[in-house]
């Protein structure tokens, strides 16, 4: 699934993975918004900001501020539960995440005019940056 955002936006995307057919219908549809759709939250405040994110496996989770002008985020998921907690603040940040295995965490934070290209690839990782 692939998501874009530009301008001011508060949006939460759930897109639901398949489930066996031998669950009941309510049941089924349950488990998947529950347990299996990967999400994304993106909030933009300012102008001139971009947001990329594509999610492919299930259960990821990108959470997605940015604040000022002329950002840009992009951030691909690869695999199963996996989350991703980004915020830029100010103007003229840039980060490009790949994030790729199974139950990884990263985190990153940053404030000011700086950029940087990030991948975290394995399984059960975690990763907090703080760029000024």
């Amino acid at each position: 699934m692939l998501t874009t955002a530009k301008g001011c936006l508060l949006a939460a995307l759930l897109v639901s993975a398949s489930v066996s057919a031998e669950l009941s219908l309510p049941l089924a549809s349950l488990l998947e918004r529950q347990q299996l759709a990967n999400q994304a939250v993106l909030q933009q405040n300012g102008s001139l900001n971009d947001i990329l994110v594509e999610q492919l496996g299930q259960g990821n989770v990108a959470l997605l501020q940015q604040a000022g002008y002329l950002n840009q985020l992009a951030l691909r998921q690869i695999g199963i539960g996996n989350r991703a907690e980004i915020e830029q603040v100010g103007v003229y940040n840039q980060v490009d995440v790949l994030q790729q295995g199974d139950f990884n965490l990263i985190q990153i934070q940053q404030l000011g005019g700086s950029g940087f290209s990030i991948q975290q690839i394995g399984n059960n990782a975690e990763l907090s940056v703080v760029q000024y």
